[in-house]
């Protein structure tokens, strides 16, 4: 370091010694006095009991001796669980994505001795992964598509082609061919067929055995129309050499679209269904393996369709909906079961469960099965006496599990039943659980057990015996949870949402001090989660059910009114002098018109009458989808002045306070440009548009026709980079932009066409560090909600993206850019010791007043916790793990990653919601006092 000393006067050595002793003797005194961080509990705003809320079954398997499945807590997200059928040998297995964030295992396939499944670390997007026997530690199989929008593996199916080979197929999603067939050549997934060349996309439907080295599947020809397509694999079952149609089937037309779904039956044969549009029938066709033609077997109405032991069992709105079946060929297509037959389910050695009308009472609905004959077609025992019957609605559930004995399980509203042929018996009963708004879906599990939701939502097992159901594990507590969310600081108040009630669903908005004890202010009463706040001056605008609210933090400063239409959506609004606009809807609940608001009853109105109103803002307007700015005084929107147009053509409008009009037509060919994602730079608004030539680019208006024009064409030619997430820092905006080199990565623009280029391959090569957020496009990858730019202050942003294993910035939590390459980095000093385990993508971002960073991160050790980032280092946190051990207290467990990630920060102070696993999910406040102010520059010691 090197003193500042260029304004003293020239003295004697000794007394500069002198001087610098005592500046020595200062500078240690403001080094002890760098205050550490202060994490407080602010309040406690609830310590009642909430009304029941739990984690609920979203799949299930059996599996080397146990039941495995999802359930979800607010801790962890949606994650892996475990159980040997008992309350205390159930667990949660792994937080495959570390904290909140979810894992969402899903498509579970047990073959041999693994269990294969689908699931997202948070790192490398939704992958295939794999449990062996006697293992509790998942492992992802391969990262298939590299970068963090995953592969979205799905339809895992084992299909024997003869002579011995047998293959596991399934399909995913890779940059360099689009969603097509893969297999796994051992344990290693390899492309089978890239049916549609290139990065076009097939989505080829779950393959057909036709046998002869021939898959039967459903794919999308290239034209979004769906077609048969037969895969014939040569004599060494390498990737296919051919690919043929199925011959007589007819051609894809307006009137009808063929559906993905193929049934196999009678080992020679499959069925396929095209759906009818409008008035056309509903017909199915019948693929004959052995010559590979097609013939139709059946023309009507196909309401629902399942297959077993050989057959296709279907029923319709035709015939009073009376249960049909089918063996493949005309004269085996015929009515064998009664009228209103739903709720079709396979039931392997004896045929197919449903429900239907027994009797000449339309209401008596009860449970049957079928072997695929009119004589085999009986009524099982009744569940309710009487004419009184099932319902049809989603309140009935019904599940075969074939191991069983008695292997049929209904579940109707609060009760569980297992049925045999001539038995029934109620397994369990759940009274009031109708009027949780539970439904009882079943999942199969090891032998004859099912696992479903029920009281409270919290994950049951079942068993066919008398009192047979049991609970399995309180996913999520529900004890003392206030659900706090900080919204905004006003007038000195915390402005927030939370339940106060015991029992209470819904929150209440309050105000709490922000330094001190204090008992909350009801602002309102009326519950709900409100829309993004939009601080207004000294005051607070919400927007919450049908109804705006304004306040100042007192009750006395609160107002409230009705305001059915208006949308105060983060992305859909523009501050316009002392006043905000945004949008409102319409009658058929589309986006209408633009309303103007101050806060105040008087000064709440549409711009334009609904009635002489001939266009219509675009729908819809999020955060991640910017379609409002302001520039030179007017209002610049994404609508259409064909409002009773179909279809749409979606274009750039200005509103100047008295009209609207068309900037320019930016797709002159009668399609839509959609401009969205806009973002002012100087007297410029930027946003991305289709023009119908270029592709999806980055455009610039300055808000004449004249001054409209693609700014770069990122991708040449037809093709499109979809910029989406425009925000401006400094005197640049930062967006994400796809091109098939780079794949998703973070691009700048100073405004001009030399000046927009590539900030940071995060992702190395074509895979992709951030993930598509809108569906514009033939995108490949997954949506997200999660933004791209977490914060802006001082000429910096905080972005949110992820490097895959083996890139340099692997395990980084989050990025930091001033718009230029080299100010593009990990918010990490990567050059200080990594910590052992690597932090989770951060889920929220802010920067404080004196420049340190807040974010929320999980790692192995201590789960999703609060963290700081001083100069790239973390910050030590007095009492930091608010919920020692890996499961974590989850900050801002409340929030909304498109609107404030649950954190607020104001100054050097931020709130969040916790679960300290005492207190229940409440506010906590986090100070992070700044450095004091420097006193030696770099150099000093020379």
């Amino acid at each position: 370091m090197r003193i500042v000393v260029d304004a003293l006067p020239s003295r004697p050595a000794g007394l500069c010694v002198v001087v610098l002793l005592l500046l020595f003797v200062v500078a240690a005194s403001a080094s002890a006095q760098i205050e550490e961080p202060e994490l407080t509990l602010h309040a406690d705003l609830f310590t009642g009991q909430n009304q029941v809320n739990g984690g609920g079954v979203i799949d299930a398997v059996g599996f080397d001796g146990r039941h495995l499945f999802t359930s979800n807590s607010r801790e962890e997200g949606s994650e892996l669980w475990v159980s040997d059928g008992s309350a205390a040998g159930t667990r949660l297995m792994a937080d495959i994505c570390p904290g909140k964030c979810s894992g969402s295992p899903r498509n579970f396939h047990v073959l041999g001795s693994r269990l294969y499944f689908s699931a997202d670390d948070g790192v490398h997007g939704t992958e295939l992964w794999q449990l062996s026997a006697g293992s509790d530690v998942p492992q992802m199989v391969a990262d298939i598509n590299p970068g963090v929008e995953g592969s979205s593996p799905g339809r895992l199916k084992v299909v024997s082609l003869g002579g011995g080979f047998s293959a596991v197929f399934f399909v995913a999603t890779r940059h360099d061919v689009g969603r097509e067939l893969f297999r796994l050549a051992g344990f290693t997934p390899v492309l089978d067929t890239d049916i549609l060349p290139g990065p076009a996309s097939s989505s080829p439907s779950t393959p057909v055995n036709l046998g002869d080295g021939k898959l039967l599947t459903v794919i999308r020809n290239g034209i979004n129309q769906t077609v048969p397509a037969v895969l014939h694999y040569p004599p060494s079952y390498q990737p296919p050499a051919t690919l043929d149609s199925l011959t007589g089937f007819p051609a894809p037309s307006s009137s009808h679209f063929l559906d993905t779904t193929l049934h196999g039956i009678s080992g020679s044969r499959a069925i396929l269904l095209r759906r009818g549009l409008g008035s056309a029938d509903d017909e199915l066709w019948t693929a004959q393996f052995d010559n590979g033609g097609s013939t139709q077997v059946y023309s009507g109405s196909v309401r629902e369709a399942v297959a077993s032991d050989g057959l296709l069992y279907f029923s319709g709105s035709d015939d009073n909906g009376s249960l049909k079946v089918s063996d493949g060929t005309l004269a085996g297509t015929k009515v064998i079961g009664p009228a209103r037959s739903t709720r079709l389910v396979a039931w392997p050695g004896i045929g197919i469960g449903f429900i239907a009308q027994n009797g000449a009472a339309t209401t008596n609905l009860e449970p049957f099965a079928s072997r695929g004959t009119a004589a085999e077609t009986v009524p099982l025992p009744e569940i309710v006496p009487g004419d009184g019957g099932l319902s049809s609605s989603t309140n009935t559930d019904l599940l075969t599990v074939p191991s069983s004995v008695n292997g049929l399980w209904l579940a109707r509203e609060e009760e569980l039943w297992v049925m045999g042929s001539t038995s029934a018996l109620k397994v369990a009963s759940f009274p009031g659980l109708a009027d949780e708004f539970i439904r009882l879906q079943l999942h199969p599990s090891l032998s004859a057990s099912v696992l479903f939701a029920a009281t409270g939502g919290e994950p049951f097992i079942a068993v066919p015996e008398v009192n047979g159901a049991r609970k399995l594990a309180e996913v999520r507590s529900d004890v003392g949870h206030s659900l706090v969310r900080p919204h905004a600081l006003v007038n000195d108040r915390i402005v927030a949402t939370a339940i106060t009630d015991s029992g209470a669903v819904l929150s209440k908005i309050v105000s709490l001090p922000v330094a001190g004890a204090g008992e909350p202010l009801i602002l309102d009463e009326n519950g709900g989660s409100p829309s993004v706040p939009v601080p207004l001056g000294d005051r607070l605008l919400l927007r919450q059910f049908s109804r705006l609210i304004s306040t100042d933090g007192s009750v006395a400063g609160t107002v409230s009114f009705d305001t059915p239409r208006i949308l105060l959506a983060e992305g859909c609004y523009a501050r316009f002098d002392d006043a905000v606009l945004t949008v409102y809807e319409g009658e058929s609940l589309d986006i209408a018109g633009v309303f103007h608001t101050d806060g105040t009853l008087a000064g709440s109105f549409d711009l334009v009458e609904m009635e002489n109103a001939d266009f219509a803002v675009r729908a819809p307007c999020t955060s991640l989808q910017r379609s409002f700015a302001t520039l030179g005084g007017d209002l610049f929107f994404t609508g259409t002045l064909a409002y009773d147009a179909s279809p749409r053509e979606y274009e750039l409008l200005r509103y100047d306070g008295e009209s609207v009009s068309v900037v320019v037509n930016i797709d002159g060919a009668g399609r839509s440009s959609t401009p969205l994602h806009y973002a002012v730079l100087g007297d410029r608004i930027l946003f991305a548009a289709d023009d119908g030539l270029n592709g999806r680019e980055l455009w610039e208006t300055d808000g004449t026709a004249q001054g409209t024009r693609l700014l770069r064409d990122i991708v040449p030619g037809a093709g499109s980079s979809q910029p989406e997430q425009l925000r401006r820092v400094g005197n640049r905006v930062i967006f994400s932009a796809r091109t098939p080199f780079d794949g998703r990565e973070l691009w700048v623009t100073d405004g001009s066409a030399a000046g927009t280029q590539l900030l940071r391959d995060i992702a190395p090569g074509n895979a992709s560090s951030i993930a598509d957020n809108t569906s514009m496009g033939n995108f490949v990858g997954p949506i997200t909600d999660r933004p791209l730019v977490f914060d802006v202050r001082d000429g910096l942003a905080l972005v949110s993206a992820v490097a895959p294993q083996g890139a340099p910035d692997f395990g980084c939590p989050l990025f930091l850019t001033d718009g230029t390459p080299a100010g593009t980095r990990c918010a990490q000093d990567r050059d200080l010791p990594l910590p052992m385990f690597p932090l989770s993508p951060a889920s929220v971002a802010r920067f404080t007043e004196g420049g340190d960073i807040v974010f929320f991160g999980a790692d192995q050790v201590s789960g999703e916790e609060v963290r700081v980032l001083r100069n790239g280092a973390f910050l030590d946190i007095p009492g930091g793990d608010l919920r020692p051990g890996p499961r974590g207290s989850a900050p801002g467990i409340h929030g909304d990653a498109q609107q404030d990630g649950g954190l607020m920060v104001v100054g050097n102070d931020a709130w969040f919601a916790a679960d300290d696993g005492v207190h229940g999910i409440e506010l906590y406040r986090l100070t992070v006092p700044p450095l004091p102010t420097q006193i030696f520059a770099d150099d000093f010691e020379n």
